[in-house]
């Protein structure tokens, strides 16, 4: 069902693309923004102890 079907869409820039293809590149764009944003932008620095019995100091937990 595409938009061409019940001309909705201009017919100059119809792409003759499948939307198979369409999902593939859409998903590979996302993916590539995200890790794009990942890489730019600066972690949180996060305490982390006592998450775990591995990480557990010697105070006492209230």
């Amino acid at each position: 069902m595409t938009l061409a079907r019940y001309e909705l869409s201009a017919e100059g820039i119809q792409p003759n693309m499948d939307s198979y293809f369409t999902g593939i590149i859409g998903r590979f764009v996302m993916f590539a923004v995200g890790f794009g944003e990942y890489l730019a932008l600066p972690p949180k620095p996060r305490d982390l102890t006592n998450l775990s019995i591995w990480t557990l100091d010697s105070d006492p937990l209230d």
